[in-house]
C-alpha cells in the first residue's frame, strides 16, 4: 500500500485526503463482502467505519470556516501539523490492511477493531482542532491570546450578551410605549367626559357602549403582545453546549476533575470536586453579591452511557436566571403602582457550588465556562492551560493627565494565571463583594444598653 504523497508535496488537505481514501476503501471492502455469516460485530464495525467517515469530513468543512476559510486550512503546511498527520495516516493504513486481509482469510471479525476505529476517529478530531489552533495562533498579534476553543466559547458569549442587550433595549422600548399610551389614555378619558357632558341624558347610555367596545378590543390584543415578544434570557448557563463541543471532561485522578481542550491539549483542573456544577450558585441578595451557601444547584451526574473517565457537561434549560450583578433589592409600594429599585455593583456572579470529595462539604469552585472561555494554550512541555482574567481586561479607568481625561484600559499580565486556584484567588480577592451589614449593626447602640449607665 501506498504511505500518502511526497513529503514534499504534503499539505493538511492532500493527508486527510489520503485519510478518508482508507476510511473509503475499507467501507466498499465491507459493503461488497459475503453477509450470510455475518453477525452484529460486523455490523457494527461498518457503522463505525461510516460515522468516523462523516465526523472527519465535518470537522473538514466546519474548522475551515474558523481560520479564514477553507483554503488556508486545506493548504496549511505547518510541520507540527504534517507530522502529526503523517503518523495518524500510517495507523489508518495498517487498520484498512485488517479489514482487507480479513475479508480474504474469513471467519468472525476481530471485536477490538470497533475500538480502534473509534480511537482513530477522536484522535483524527483532535488532529484537525489542533491543526485549526496552529493557523488560528499565527495570525493573532500576541504570543498569549485564547486558544482557538476558547475563542469559539468567549465568541459565542460575546453573541449571547448581544442578544440580551438587544432584548433588554426592547423590552425598555416596550415599557415606554405603554406608559405612553398609559398618558394618552387618561388624556382620551378626560376627554371623553367632557364629550359625555354635552351629549343629552337620553343618548348617554349609547355612548357609554360604544366606547366600552372600543375599550375591550384594544387591551386584550395589547396585552398580549408583549408576552408574545418577551424572550428566554441568555446567560452563561448557554455556554455549556460549546464547551461540550470543544473538549471534553475526564475525572482526573481519584479526586479531581478536569477539562480537557481537543485544540490545543491543555488541562483546567477543578481540584477536590465530586461532580461538575452545570449552574452558577444564586446570589444573595442580602450579602452584596456573594453567594448563598444554602441554595441548592444541580450538579453534573454521570450517566450510563458515559466511560467512568469521560464526563459531559449537561445542557440547562431554564426560563430565566437572575442577574449577574445584583446586589441590594429595595421595594417601594405606592398608593398606585409598586416599583422595584435594584443596586447594581461591577462585581460578577463567577462562582458555582460544588462538593468536596474528601469532606463531602459544599465548596465554591469557578463556573466551568468562565474557564473555559478564557484559557490559554499551554507552553510547549507543559501540560495545564492558563487562564486569563476576562474581567480585568474589561476593566479601564481614567488617566488623570494634564493634557486629557481618556479612558485606559487595563493591562494584565499578558500571560494570565498559572491553573485554575490561582486564578480563582484572583477572583475571590478582586471580583467578589464583601457581605452587606445589616442596617441595624450599622446603628449605635441605645443608651441603656451602655455599662456606665
Amino acid at each position: 500500500m501506498s504511505a500518502g504523497p511526497s513529503k514534499n508535496n504534503d499539505t493538511v488537505g492532500s493527508l486527510l485526503k489520503d485519510i478518508a481514501d482508507y476510511l473509503t476503501s475499507s467501507l466498499r471492502a465491507l459493503r461488497f463482502a459475503d453477509k450470510r455469516h455475518w453477525g452484529p460485530d460486523e455490523f457494527e464495525q461498518i457503522r463505525a467505519l461510516e460515522d468516523a467517515l462523516d465526523d472527519a469530513k465535518a470537522d473538514f468543512q466546519e474548522l475551515g470556516v474558523l481560520v479564514n476559510g477553507q483554503f488556508y486550512y486545506e493548504g496549511d503546511r505547518t510541520p507540527e501539523s504534517l507530522n502529526e498527520l503523517r503518523a495518524l495516516l500510517i495507523k489508518y493504513e495498517f487498520h484498512a490492511r485488517n479489514f482487507k486481509d480479513w475479508i480474504r482469510q474469513g471467519g468472525p471479525i476481530n471485536p477490538t477493531w470497533l475500538s480502534e476505529t473509534k480511537e482513530l476517529q477522536l484522535e483524527l478530531h483532535r488532529t484537525q482542532c489542533r491543526a485549526a489552533r496552529r493557523i488560528f495562533a499565527a495570525e493573532q498579534e500576541g504570543v498569549w491570546t485564547r486558544c482557538l476553543g476558547a475563542h469559539q466559547v468567549y465568541r459565542q458569549q460575546r453573541r449571547n450578551e448581544e442578544a440580551e442587550r438587544i432584548r433588554k433595549q426592547k423590552e425598555e422600548a416596550q415599557q415606554r410605549g405603554r406608559e405612553t399610551r398609559e398618558g394618552g389614555t387618561g388624556r382620551r378619558q378626560q376627554q371623553r367626559e367632557r364629550d359625555l357632558e354635552r351629549i343629552p341624558p337620553w343618548q348617554r347610555h349609547e355612548f357609554q357602549q360604544q366606547q366600552q367596545q372600543q375599550q375591550g378590543k384594544g387591551p386584550t390584543g395589547e396585552g398580549l403582545r408583549p408576552a408574545l415578544r418577551r424572550g428566554r434570557r441568555l446567560s452563561l448557563e448557554d455556554l455549556v453546549p460549546c464547551c461540550n463541543a470543544v473538549g471534553r471532561f475526564e475525572r482526573f485522578g481519584e479526586h479531581d476533575v478536569a477539562f480537557v481542550c481537543d485544540f490545543c491539549d491543555g488541562f483546567i483542573v477543578w481540584p477536590d470536586l465530586q461532580r461538575m456544577p452545570s449552574t452558577r450558585a444564586a446570589l444573595d441578595q442580602t450579602s452584596g453579591g456573594s453567594t448563598s451557601t444554602a441554595t441548592n444547584t444541580p450538579t453534573l451526574a454521570t450517566t450510563a452511557t458515559n466511560s467512568p473517565r469521560k464526563l459531559i457537561l449537561p445542557t440547562i434549560v431554564t426560563q430565566s436566571y437572575p442577574p449577574p450583578n445584583l446586589a441590594l433589592s429595595a421595594t417601594t409600594t405606592t398608593k398606585d403602582t409598586e416599583t422595584e429599585t435594584t443596586t447594581e455593583t461591577t462585581y460578577p456572579n463567577w462562582q458555582a457550588q460544588g462538593l468536596s470529595v474528601k469532606t463531602g462539604e459544599a465548596k465554591t469552585v469557578v463556573f466551568a465556562p468562565i474557564a473555559i472561555a478564557n484559557h490559554i494554550a499551554p507552553v510547549p512541555g507543559d501540560w495545564l492551560a492558563r487562564i486569563w482574567c476576562p474581567y480585568c481586561d474589561e476593566y479601564t479607568y481614567v488617566d488623570q493627565g494634564e493634557d486629557s481625561e481618556d479612558e485606559v484600559k487595563w493591562a494584565q499580565d499578558e500571560r494570565g494565571f498559572e491553573d485554575l486556584a490561582s486564578f480563582q484567588e484572583h477572583l475571590e480577592w478582586y471580583h467578589t463583594a464583601l457581605p452587606v451589614p445589616s442596617i441595624p449593626a450599622l446603628l449605635p447602640k441605645a443608651a441603656g444598653s451602655c455599662a456606665v449607665m
